[in-house]
């Protein structure tokens, strides 16, 4: 059984349509970049994998069931997570907040775990404010392993960490990977292609791609069609052609 299975989905937001025809498969143990152009439906995707959203054609399932009743099954970090630098709570506090009914005993050590396993237990009682971005990152993706997903989704996780963080943050989610399935949603093709297993380009239609490699046919799925936007330099690096491709060049 696939850890995600997503059948002929639609979706549209105020007659606009955001995702169509949508086939999708992950197999348990897979780490998936979901790549595309920016309104290209990856953020919306997340949404309704995690039953935030419903679609209007077509099914979800997760863990072999619908999104809303496989939460337990799910992580998920999102895009932006406000953090009020005054307010006092500590890193383990960050955490506990993951855990549905909180034990102080069991689930401190629980959480602990969590924090260690991401490098971040040292800090546990360090107030989040005064966390850098990498450091913070860290913090949220513990809150969303501590109730043991199997499924960790995250929507651009390196935005708030600079350069130098970024290579030693995808290192240790290729460890956690080891027993999670990972989907990731990111715009740093370059360095995330030596981590990742597969690549899904989103471009309201999905193609899925079982090798971590990107392709010109993956580049003329995901920017046929996007009038004005080019490549990220990162494809430019892999040789790929850096116009947008029209829709009668695409073959």
């Amino acid at each position: 059984m696939p850890v995600i299975e997503i059948n002929d989905c639609d979706f549209s937001f105020e007659k606009e349509t955001v995702l169509q025809d949508v086939n999708l498969q992950i197999p348990h143990g897979d780490f998936v970049a979901v790549i595309g152009p920016n309104g290209g439906g990856k953020t919306t995707l997340l949404k309704l994998i995690l039953g935030l959203l419903t679609p209007q054609k077509g099914s979800i399932l997760v863990d072999g069931k619908p999104p809303q009743k496989a939460l337990r099954a799910i992580g998920y970090v999102p895009q932006n997570v406000h953090v009020n630098r005054s307010f006092p709570v500590s890193a383990l506090d960050v955490v506990l907040m993951g855990m549905i009914n909180i034990d102080t005993g069991a689930d401190r050590s629980k959480a602990m775990a969590a924090l260690a396993r991401m490098e971040m237990d040292e800090y546990a009682d360090r107030k989040i404010g005064t966390l850098s971005g990498g450091q913070r990152q860290r913090v949220f993706i513990a809150r969303a392993l501590v109730s043991g997903p199997k499924l960790l989704l995250l929507d651009e996780p390196t935005a708030s960490i600079d350069a130098k963080g970024q290579a030693d943050f995808y290192r240790l989610l290729k460890e956690l990977n080891n027993d999670i399935t990972i989907l990731l949603v990111s715009h740093d093709l370059l360095l995330i292609s030596r981590y990742v297993k597969s690549v899904a380009c989103v471009n309201k239609q999905l193609y899925y791609h079982n090798q971590a490699e990107i392709t010109g046919a993956m580049l003329e799925h995901m920017y046929a069609g996007s009038t004005g936007e080019t490549c990220p330099v990162e494809l430019i690096a892999h040789g790929m052609p850096h116009r947008v491709l029209k829709h009668h060049e695409v073959k």
